[in-house]
This record gives C-alpha cells, sequence and structure tokens, in this order.
C-alpha cells in the first residue's frame, strides 16, 4: 500500500527538524552488515549541525537505498561516501561509489520503475540487483519532500554519485 501511496504521490510526511549527520549515522548502521560482508567502507563528510524539516523514517529509506545501491555495484574493499552540505537555501547529500558506474544514457531511465543497468550474467547469478523498485521509491520519497534528485557517472566502471537536493525548510505538510 505505500508503494502505491507514494506512486500516487499521497504518502503523508512526519515532519520534524532533524539533524542530517544524525540520519546519516542511522542509515549507515542499518547497512553496516552488507557492508562488513563486502569489505566496503563508509566515510562522511556531514557540514556540523546541518538541519533540515524532514520524515526521519523517510529520509533514512531513501539513504539506505542509495548505500545499498553504492555497496552492491562496489567492488570489494571498495570506499563509498556520503557528504551532506548546505546549498543556497537547500541540503544537498551525495552518495558517491568506485564501482560500476552507469551508462550516460541511462541515468535518467535508472529511476523509472522495474529498469536496471549493468545487469550482467554473473551479476544475475550471485543475486546482485533487485526488482528495479529502489530507484523509484527514493525518488517518490525526495519529491515527496519537494527534493529532487540525480545520478553522475562517466559510465561503465568509473563510479557513480547520487545527488539529493532537498529543501531545508519544510515541505508543505501533507495530510495523513
Amino acid at each position: 500500500i505505500e508503494a502505491s501511496r507514494l506512486a500516487a504521490g499521497r504518502a503523508p510526511l512526519n515532519l520534524r527538524r532533524l539533524r542530517l549527520d544524525g540520519v546519516v549515522a542511522e542509515a549507515i548502521a542499518q547497512v553496516r552488515p552488507l557492508a562488513a560482508e563486502k569489505h566496503v567502507c563508509v566515510v562522511t563528510a556531514v557540514a556540523p549541525r546541518l538541519t533540515l524539516a524532514a520524515d526521519r523514517l523517510k529520509l533514512e529509506q531513501i539513504l539506505v537505498n542509495l548505500l545499498t545501491n553504492a555497496i552492491r555495484h562496489s567492488p570489494p574493499g571498495g570506499t563509498i561516501h556520503v557528504e551532506g552540505t548546505p546549498t543556497g537555501g537547500d541540503l544537498e547529500l551525495r552518495v558517491r561509489d568506485h564501482g560500476d558506474g552507469i551508462p550516460r544514457g541511462d541515468l535518467e531511465r535508472i529511476f523509472l520503475p522495474f529498469q536496471q543497468v549493468n545487469r550482467t550474467a554473473e551479476a544475475a547469478r550471485t543475486a546482485r540487483f533487485g526488482a528495479g523498485l529502489g530507484l523509484a521509491i527514493v525518488r517518490s520519497l525526495v519529491e515527496l519532500h519537494g527534493g529532487r534528485i540525480w545520478a553522475e557517472s562517466d559510465g561503465p566502471g568509473r563510479g557513480s554519485v547520487f545527488v539529493v537536493r532537498l529543501p531545508v525548510a519544510a515541505a508543505r505538510q501533507r495530510a495523513a
């Protein structure tokens, strides 16, 4: 039901004033077992005392999905960088990996439901990929907060960066 409410733009937001560093730390704690299994290190650089009005659980879900994808697409022993900085009246959150990368022609398509890239026979065999819903859900959650998300990559094998830009001030309150 939550996915259908997201798709229709009707999921309720429980907006609270949050410190971004605390939300990032919680999301990293949730993906730590997956990162440890692959020997991937997650490094953070979040501006101190950076706050925004957001739904904590939905913001954590955004980060957990982006971090999980970054871990899956990173080589064993790789490093993922999570950065949070103020940008004008917005907050910019970046999740950068040095893994598979994304072909330029797929940078928009990856946010559509059931879309995947880099699905090699080896990746399919090892179940490295999900159903292709994660980034569609992330985009819906970001837009629900009044923000934008996009991906950047120099192509296959060159890593990728997912950029989330959220307003620092509260997005319009949605009725539950």
